[in-house]
């Protein structure tokens, strides 16, 4: 389970309060046009999903028939172009993974109209998720038990959340978490690889030798908009949305071990799309990625200084990608953290 979080650098707010106990059935959120899945409706849209095993109740997934599996087609073969080459405004929220291989990015905007791309980053394969719902954006490691899942997208939800589906056993996966609810690999989980979003302007004057994923092909659009690239991108969901949790984004760790030992970067060049709920009335909070404070076995203090950090140990300064640009640490970088920024009724 995820673990709250204070953002240290910018002193927002930003605890996770449980919406509903563990395996409670109850919705936390409901979506106009989905109703709690059931095995004959399964069935007779021609799952074979094993609804014998399962993490979660059955009836807690959504189930549409107006939203059908092959509605959202991934990005099987994605483009990339330099970061100096794509002609994306600075303000563009671009999910990057500092890989050993290099820097690479996949614009939200461009993954909101099929929510999953398949890739390889350093050699391993690779699904670059964002589920349209509840702003979720994560990538993770797709090989399982030595082998690559194919991964599609379901068109089905479990607490708010996309789920994905393996075409080999059609087992359902959380896309905000990684793990199984039903299917053949109920409880397993993929590895997430660490990534986080950053306006394109911070990613191009950093890292202009990144490789940045380009428009895809076009594709027929989903008969069923879950939401518009305004409403994910500042954080406003669509008034057919009922939810019993609160409704602005929240960061949360993946990993609890890390406790306080981590710094929240934000990077408000991205605020004129992505804000705080409330959109244009709401705080311009822009996005935000954490980081581990320790370096070279010290843990590094930060006050926030306008584009990024100074660290009080040493005054050297750090961009949004935590990676410091001037000073005696200069060319240094920290470890980025797993974790999520999502809409709290999905975690």
């Amino acid at each position: 389970m995820p673990i709250a979080l204070r953002d240290v650098a910018c002193a927002l707010a930003l605890t996770l309060a449980a919406c509903a106990p563990e395996g409670d059935p109850a919705p936390v959120v409901q979506v106009a046009g989905y109703e709690p899945a059931r095995a004959p409706a399964l069935r007779w849209a021609g799952w074979r999903t094993d609804v014998e095993r399962t993490t979660v109740p059955l009836a807690s997934i959504g189930f549409s028939t107006r939203v059908a599996r092959e509605d959202f087609l991934p990005i099987a073969s994605p483009r990339f172009a330099s970061a100096v080459e794509v002609e994306l405004p600075d303000a563009e929220p671009v999910l990057v993974h500092l890989g050993v291989e290099g820097v690479r990015a996949w614009p939200l905007v461009h993954l909101l109209r099929r929510e999953l791309a398949r890739d390889t980053v350093d050699g391993v394969p690779v699904a670059v998720t964002l589920c349209s719902l509840c702003a979720s954006a994560r990538v993770w490691d797709v090989r399982l038990d030595g082998r690559a899942l194919e991964l599609g997208v379901s068109g089905m939800l479990h607490r708010g959340n996309g789920l994905l589906y393996d075409r080999g056993t059609e087992s359902l996966w959380r896309q905000i978490d990684g793990l199984a609810v039903a299917g053949a690999h109920a409880g397993r989980r993929l590895r997430p690889l660490p990534a986080f979003t950053v306006s394109m302007g911070a990613l191009r004057g950093a890292h202009p030798e990144a490789l940045v994923m380009l428009a895809p092909e076009e594709a027929p659009e989903p008969p069923f908009a879950l939401m518009t690239a305004e409403e994910v991108l500042r954080g406003v969901p669509p008034r057919w949305i009922r939810t019993t949790c609160p409704e602005p984004l929240a960061l949360v760790l993946s990993d609890a071990a890390h406790g306080d030992g981590v710094v929240v970067i934000r990077d408000p060049a991205t605020a004129p799309v992505h804000r705080a709920a409330g959109g244009g009335a709401g705080p311009a909070v822009g996005s935000s990625a954490a980081f581990r404070r320790e370096l070279d076995g010290r843990a590094l203090t930060f006050r926030v200084v306008p584009g990024g950090l100074v660290d009080r140990e040493t005054g050297s300064r750090w961009n949004p990608l935590g990676e410091a640009v001037e000073g005696p640490l200069r060319g240094r970088r920290l470890e980025p953290v797993l974790h999520a920024r999502a809409f709290r009724f999905a975690l």
